[in-house]
């Protein structure tokens, strides 16, 4: 039995974690954008033993892809799953949630599993693993998005704010550890309490240049912004354009073309739209 289905990314501009010990209430409060560029996964299932996932063809651990896969074969069946990102993973876009609800939506068409077992096992998972605890969240929300309360429905509250704007990334270092910041508790601290008060203050406001300019100042009050960042950031004048949580990754929502001119300078550059589709089989 083979499926294969694909995943948006996304972009979380400010965040602030929530822990508890019910997994489905952990999670993060925070603003992002769910964007057209994501994951594919093409799964085979059996009856049998065992697990094999690739990434772009080469074997790799994938925890939280396993994590998910672990929680929804039932048993006695195994699978092989190839995940294809359109970003390099470990800067920001969330390739990892994207190919693993990728995964669960391919999964799921073969062996009917529901969207909601779906998206549980894939936060549950994410949640454990050590990944961006908001991402899958982020993604279920589609859209411009504003999740007001951690973790997914019926805990979880989002709302997507009905942007649509037309985005230019561009990767100007190499990737950031997103298991290592979340364990640091000193970083984690003032993470918390300035993505409170972003959050609080974006909410207030909730169009795209607030976004924008709150997603800077969470970037530079928490000191997680890195230097590559600045940078790239300086070059673009900085007044549309923030880094993309947690990458060496810059996003802008200004001039399209110039922008992309600007970050081709610094690294790989992308144009992106945003993404309402959702996680989804392809035929």
């Amino acid at each position: 039995m083979k499926a294969a289905a694909f995943c948006p990314g996304h972009i979380s501009c400010i965040f602030q974690v929530c822990r508890h010990r019910d997994f489905m209430r952990t999670g993060t409060r925070g603003a992002g954008i769910c964007i057209d560029r994501g994951a594919t996964a093409r799964v085979e299932c059996w009856r049998g033993e065992g697990i094999e996932i690739a990434i772009d063809g080469r074997l790799d651990d994938a925890p939280v892809t396993h994590g998910l896969l672990t929680m929804l074969l039932p048993e006695g069946y195994g699978a092989k799953v190839d995940i294809v990102p359109d970003l390099p993973p470990g800067h920001g876009f969330a390739m990892s949630a994207a190919g693993t609800l990728a995964t669960g939506i391919a999964l799921g068409s073969l062996l009917e599993i529901s969207e909601d077992q779906i998206g549980t096992a894939a936060h549950v998972s994410e949640v454990m693993n050590g990944g961006g605890l908001g991402d899958v969240a982020g993604i279920l929300c589609g859209g411009v998005g504003v999740r007001t309360s951690p973790g997914l429905p019926p805990y979880g509250e989002w709302q997507d704010l009905g942007h649509d704007p037309k985005i230019a990334v561009g990767i100007v270092g190499p990737p950031i550890p997103t298991a290592d910041v979340l364990a640091n508790e000193d970083i984690m601290a003032m993470v918390n309490e300035v993505g409170r008060r972003c959050l609080d203050s974006f909410i207030e406001r909730s169009d795209m240049g607030a976004l924008v300019r709150t997603s800077r100042q969470f970037a530079e009050e928490t000191g997680l912004i890195t230097s590559e960042v600045r940078e790239a950031l300086s070059a673009l004048d900085g007044q549309n354009a923030s880094m993309v949580m947690l990458g060496n990754s810059v996003f802008s929502i200004g001039e399209m073309d110039s922008d992309l001119r600007t970050l081709s300078g610094f690294g790989e550059v992308h144009r992106v739209g945003v993404d309402r589709s959702g996680p989804h089989l392809l035929r």
